[in-house]
Parts: C-alpha cells; sequence; structure tokens
C-alpha cells in the first residue's frame, strides 16, 4: 500500500498561521513537537512532519478499508517512518523552494511518482503511465470505493494497483507501485 501529500508552501504560508501553539498541540506529538521546536527551519518542519503523516494515513486507510476518521496524533514520525497503531510505514521526502511532497509505504516496496503543476491533470497524466505499461489497448478509468478512496480499474474490472493521489494549490502529484 502507497499514500502521498503534498504542500504549497506558498498557499501554506497564506492559509495556515502554523505558529498558534493550540493547532500545533492538535495535530503533532511530544516528540514531534521537539523536532519542530529544535529545527533550523520550524516551518518546513512543520510541512515535512505533517506531509508524511497525512501520506501514512492514506497508505493505512487503503490498505485496511476505514471510513475516513483524521487523528493525527494518534500517528507519529519517526525517522523516516510513520507508526500507527504498530503498523510501520516507510516514508521519504522531496523538498523544493516550492513545495513539501512525501510517500509513505510498506517496506520493502518501490513506487514510481511524479510531481505537476495544477495546470495538468494529474489522473490523465497517470492513466498514460498506466496504458504505457499494460499496452494503448487497454480501458483506464477510475471508481471509488464505499469510503471515497479512488480505484483503477483497467477495463472496467478494478485493479489491486496501490496508487495515491494529492493535490495542494498549484501542485499535484501521483504515486504508484507497479
Amino acid at each position: 500500500m502507497i499514500g502521498n501529500d503534498i504542500v504549497d508552501l506558498q498557499l501554506a504560508k497564506i492559509q495556515s498561521n502554523w505558529k498558534r501553539e493550540k493547532w500545533l498541540q492538535k495535530l503533532f506529538t511530544e516528540r514531534e513537537l521537539q523536532c519542530i521546536s529544535s529545527s533550523a527551519y520550524p516551518e518546513i518542519e512543520v510541512w515535512v512532519l505533517w506531509s508524511r503523516k497525512e501520506a501514512a494515513y492514506k497508505a493505512h486507510q487503503r490498505r485496511f478499508g476505514f471510513k475516513s476518521k483524521f487523528n493525527p496524533k494518534s500517528f507519529e514520525n519517526q525517522n523516516d517512518a510513520v507508526n500507527i497503531n504498530g503498523f510501520r510505514y516507510q516514508t521519504s521526502t522531496h523538498q523544493t523552494q516550492k513545495y513539501v511532497y512525501s510517500i509513505a509505504k510498506i517496506i520493502g516496496t518501490e513506487p514510481f511518482s511524479e510531481v505537476f503543476e495544477q495546470e495538468i491533470s494529474v489522473r490523465a497524466q497517470f492513466a498514460d503511465k498506466m496504458l504505457q505499461r499494460l499496452g494503448d489497448s487497454s480501458l483506464i478509468s477510475f471508481r471509488k470505493d464505499k469510503n471515497g478512496v479512488p480505484i483503477l480499474c483497467i477495463n472496467n474490472v478494478p485493479s489491486e494497483i496501490s496508487f495515491s493521489f494529492t493535490h495542494h494549490g498549484k501542485y499535484n502529484a501521483y504515486t504508484v507501485i507497479f
């Protein structure tokens, strides 16, 4: 299973007052708050930790088919992983001056991922990539499961391919395990 999350840093600056102590305490554990306060770049650390939690939540929800219920303090960043109820998701984060992008995956899997400016349809780009892998004769479509999680359908049959979409502000991305 896999999940991803992207944070447009310019938009986050406008939309979020991350320095509010109570806001941070609602989202982060004591260990994570220590990481933020000791960081040379605490604002970036907030978004790195947040995006890792969100990505791990998506992977965990896909893995177990949970309904949406996001309780970020029940997830904890530990180095390059996020632990959720005894399950560990390996995370990687790509950071630029414009965005923070994190992927969470089950250990031992290798994802493929692409980030785009929002003018490009991430679903169309993902469908094109799948057609390259499967052959042009396949029909690619998307449905949502009972919890609203997207499912990739190949020739109108739901597939087991694990993927995730994310978007924020000017940026969107997908990640997939082939």
